[in-house]
C-alpha cells in the first residue's frame, strides 16, 4: 500500500507499510532528495503499536504544509482483531515526527467492519473530509476543521458502496474532486 508523492519542498516521499506480524503493521517513509536515485533511511509515521491498514495514494501534505495519514486500526491493545477504527498521523516537519490526532473514529453502531481504509482530501474551504468504508451500505464522512487534528463524528452518506472502498482526487485546473466507487444503488445486495 504505497503513497508517492512530490512534497512542496520538492523532494519526492515514499510511504509504505511494513507488516511484521498479525498484530504489527505501520507506516514508513522515505525521502529522495535526487529524483528517486536514493532514498533516505525509513522514518516511523506510525508510533502507536498495532495493526494498521492505510491505501494506496492516500497520504496527502495540506496546503499548510502538514502531512496527513489516514489509517485504520484493526488491532486493539489486547491483541485481538476488531472493527476498525479511523484516526490519523500528522506531521509538521516534512515527516521527520509524527503525532497520531486526537480523535479516533468509531464506526456505526452494530458495524461488523467498523471504519476501513479512511481516506482524506483538503476541501476549498481549508477542511479536510474523511471517507470510509463500512458494511452499512454506504460510505462514512467525518470533517476536520484543524488540520486532520480533531473529527467530526462518522456519519452515513447517501454514498451508496458494499463495504469497499471509494477513492478520490483533486482535478488539476479545476478544484473539482473526482471520486471512483462501487455505486450499488441499482442492487444493493
Amino acid at each position: 500500500s504505497v503513497s508517492l508523492m512530490r512534497l512542496q519542498t520538492g523532494e519526492i516521499a515514499l510511504l509504505y507499510l511494513r507488516k511484521n506480524a498479525v498484530d504489527d503493521c505501520r507506516e514508513y517513509m522515505r525521502i529522495s532528495t535526487d529524483e528517486g536515485a536514493t532514498w533516505s533511511e525509513p522514518t516511523l509515521c506510525i508510533p502507536d503499536e498495532g495493526y494498521f491498514v492505510v491505501n494506496n495514494d492516500r497520504v496527502i501534505q495540506l496546503k499548510s504544509g502538514r502531512l496527513v495519514v489516514p489509517a485504520a486500526r484493526h488491532v486493539a491493545p489486547d491483541g485481538k482483531w476488531g472493527p476498525g477504527v479511523a484516526m490519523c498521523f500528522l506531521s509538521d516537519d516534512n515527516g521527520k515526527t509524527w503525532r497520531k490526532s486526537q480523535t479516533e473514529l468509531q464506526g456505526p453502531a452494530g458495524s461488523g467492519s467498523g471504519l476501513q481504509e479512511p481516506g482524506v482530501i483538503e476541501l476549498k474551504d481549508g477542511r479536510i473530509m474523511m471517507l470510509s468504508r463500512t458494511d452499512q451500505g454506504c460510505q462514512y464522512r467525518s470533517f476536520s476543521g484543524d488540520g486532520g487534528v480533531t473529527w467530526t463524528p462518522a456519519e452515513a452518506t447517501d454514498i451508496l458502496s458494499p463495504c469497499s472502498p471509494a477513492t478520490f482526487e483533486r482535478i488539476p485546473g479545476t478544484g473539482d474532486i473526482l471520486m471512483v466507487w462501487n455505486d450499488h444503488s441499482g442492487d444493493p445486495t
